[in-house]
């Protein structure tokens, strides 16, 4: 869908706010560096998912707070974490497919290795700011990464037990496909894991 047809298929809707939702609205705006427009339609998205009641469709989602979530995970093996990255994964998938819209995929163009760079630059801003941070799950306190020549080193810290960094290291391999990139030198604490990711040349 080229920018024309997107624009072609958006409608606006005027919405009233009391002055108080429109200050924290604002305030939300400027801490998070998103627009208003965003943040809007993101609070409207997320607001649907959440109440979806095609089961079959969609699944439903609950809100599950850290010590909870960190509680639940904190006695599962190895086996287990991965199999709840898997369907992690797979919920991430029926929610939305974000870079049919978002990314040019050109299949002459997969093998080189400025476009694997910039895929994974893509996918992990995506994972970094619509996932993992408040604006997702809200699993991270902080998230980084950056490329040193061929090898982009990925962090994040978090308040969350040593297994979700294992669960979390599952659930970037899920994202990561390894014909064509390779993860190593990985490291996992209590409150951090640190990764590099080497596209495969």
């Amino acid at each position: 869908m080229n920018d024309i047809e997107k624009k072609n298929k958006e409608r606006i809707i005027g919405v009233r706010f009391d002055s108080e939702t429109i200050n924290q609205i604002e305030e939300f705006s400027q801490k998070y560096n998103i627009s208003k427009s965003q943040l809007t339609r993101n609070a409207i998205h997320n607001y649907l998912n959440l109440f979806e009641e095609q089961s079959s469709v969609r699944n439903p989602k609950m809100i599950i707070s850290q010590n909870i979530f960190k509680l639940a995970i904190e006695n599962l093996n190895e086996t287990e974490l991965d199999e709840l990255a898997e369907l992690s994964y797979r919920n991430a998938l029926i929610f939305g497919e974000f870079w049919k819209d978002k990314f040019k995929l050109d299949p002459e163009q997969e093998n080189q290795i400025n476009f694997k760079k910039d895929w994974l630059s893509f996918l992990l801003n995506h994972l970094s700011s619509q996932v993992f941070s408040a604006h997702g799950m809200n699993w991270f306190t902080e998230i980084h990464f950056e490329w040193k020549e061929l090898t982009c080193y990925f962090s994040g810290t978090h308040n969350l037990g040593r297994n979700f960094s294992i669960f979390i290291k599952f659930l970037l391999k899920k994202y990561i496909d390894p014909r064509s990139y390779k993860m190593k030198n990985i490291e996992v604490t209590n409150n951090s894991i640190d990764l590099q990711i080497d596209p495969i040349v």
